[in-house]
């Protein structure tokens, strides 16, 4: 594996927790989706390899506030 790719210094680790739960919120909310087709959804036709994790993030949660009426 590359170097660059564990090094700890590179971002905080803290926002994974965070992503991670927004996205699992998502997911369990469309089960039937598939991994790659949701982050396809939620990346709005960009190249999702440089999307920064705020923007990510902030997408994922005006996404999610955006389709609370069509949960259950």
């Amino acid at each position: 594996m590359q170097d660059w790719l564990f090094n700890p210094t590179r971002r905080n680790p803290n926002r994974i927790e965070e992503i991670t739960n927004i996205l699992k919120e998502i997911w369990l909310d469309a089960p039937d989706l598939r991994l790659r087709q949701l982050i396809c959804i939620l990346s709005k036709d960009r190249d999702v390899f440089s999307v920064e994790d705020d923007v990510l993030m902030a997408e994922m949660k005006e996404f999610r506030r955006k389709n609370a009426e069509n949960i259950n």
